[in-house]
């Protein structure tokens, strides 16, 4: 049964954060005080991933892979907050991921089919990494801020 839960796994294996400032808000992504539901989620992890792709299927060639990273980054971006919020919501009750699954099977099967043949095209191009690295996960930066003294003996 591949619901929300199933989804956001997915989606944490395929894509992570990019950006290079993770604090920096895409227009599009909703309110905070919007309510947000498994559903709302669901329909949101889905359009961002149809965006994703689609920015990858538009690179073509070294300047078209250009043009589409920066937008790559920022879809990224808006991927993490929404796999923030599907992590807060945690795992659905049963009979409402029979629901989201019912719901939206269909869409998230064609975009996961699409997904990964753009990312199995990309690894075949030479511009191609740059690309994948965009969408790749990357471990935490560590948080800004004076490092703590190194221990050593003393003199």
């Amino acid at each position: 049964m591949l619901g929300l839960g199933a989804l956001a796994i997915l989606l944490a294996a395929l894509t992570t954060v990019a950006a290079d400032d993770p604090k920096a808000k895409d227009p599009s992504v909703k309110p905070k005080d919007e309510k947000v539901t498994f559903d709302s989620v669901m329909k949101e992890m889905l359009s961002t991933l149809d965006k994703m792709t689609t920015a990858l299927e538009s690179a073509k060639d070294d300047a078209t892979a250009k043009t589409a990273k920066p937008k790559l980054v920022t879809i990224s971006g808006q991927m993490q907050d929404l796999q923030e919020k599907a992590k807060k919501l945690g795992n659905p009750p049963p009979d409402e991921e029979k629901k989201l699954e019912e719901k939206y099977k269909g869409e998230m099967d064609g975009v996961t089919k699409r997904l990964v043949a753009e990312v199995t095209r990309l690894k075949g191009q030479p511009y191609g990494k740059e690309l994948l690295d965009a969408i790749q996960p990357k471990a935490p930066k560590p948080a800004a801020g004076p490092t703590p003294p190194a221990t050593s003996k003393a003199k």
